[in-house]
C-alpha cells in the first residue's frame, strides 16, 4: 500500500506487537538505518454516533492519551466510538491492522472524511514517523516532511490539532483574579487573619 502511495518509506521488522504498549519495547530491540529522531504514531478511525457526521481519522504521537468523547466534542460532535471493521473496509479499502492515513488515498471523496493531524508531528520536518502498519512485527517509517507532502499532493485537507492543549480550562484574567481573590480571603479567614482594605488616593 506505501509502495502505491508513492511516498518514501522504510519498512522495520522485529518482534511482534500486539499492541502499542509493546511497541516502542520491541523496536527499540532492532536497528533502524537511516532513522533520524523517531517519533511512533497512532491513528484511530472514529464513527461519531447518529449516522449523519463524517467518520473521524486521527493521527497523533503513540504516546499521547485523550477521551474519545471529549475530543470528538472538541471538534463540533457529540459522541463518536471506534469504527466497526466494515465502515473501515468500506471507506479506507484497508482492514483495521492497516488503518493510517495512508489509506486516505484509497477514498475517492476526501471531504467525506474529517482528518485530524497531531501538530507534534509535524513539529520537526527532518522526524521519521513510525506507523504500525499491515503486521504486528513491522513499523514503516516516514519523514514528516514526505507525511505533510502526501496530505497535501493527495489534497487531503485536516486540522492540526495540538493535543498538549487538549483538555485545559481556559479562564479569563479578570475571572482569574476574581477566583484568586476569593480563594486568599477564604484562607485568611479560616486562619482567624484580620483583613483591612485600603484605599490609596
Amino acid at each position: 500500500a506505501f509502495v502505491a502511495t508513492g511516498v518514501p518509506h522504510v519498512v522495520v521488522t522485529h518482534l511482534a506487537a500486539p499492541n502499542l504498549k509493546e511497541w516502542a519495547e520491541k523496536l527499540a530491540t532492532v536497528s533502524a538505518p537511516g532513522i533520524s529522531t523517531p517519533v511512533l504514531s497512532k491513528t484511530l478511525f472514529l464513527k461519531p454516533k447518529g449516522g449523519k457526521d463524517d467518520p473521524i481519522l486521527v493521527t497523533s504521537l503513540e504516546s499521547t492519551t485523550f477521551g474519545i468523547n471529549p475530543f470528538v466534542k472538541s471538534l463540533g460532535n457529540k459522541e463518536a466510538r471506534m469504527a466497526a471493521d466494515d465502515l473501515i473496509a468500506s471507506v479506507l479499502k484497508v482492514d483495521k491492522s492497516s488503518v493510517t492515513p495512508f489509506a486516505l488515498a484509497n477514498v475517492a471523496d476526501k471531504s467525506k472524511v474529517t482528518v485530524v493531524v497531531d501538530t507534534a508531528l509535524l513539529s520537526d520536518p527532518k522526524a521519521h514517523i513510525g506507523f504500525k502498519a499491515f503486521a504486528n512485527d513491522k513499523t514503516v517509517f516516514v519523514k514528516a516532511s514526505d507525511f505533510k507532502d502526501f496530505l497535501e499532493s493527495n489534497k487531503i485537507a485536516y486540522n492540526s490539532y495540538d493535543f498538549s492543549t487538549f483538555g485545559a480550562v481556559r479562564v479569563p484574567m479578570t475571572q482569574l483574579k476574581r477566583l484568586i481573590a476569593g480563594e486568599l480571603y477564604y484562607l485568611l479567614d479560616k486562619m482567624k487573619l484580620k483583613v483591612e482594605t485600603y484605599v490609596y488616593n
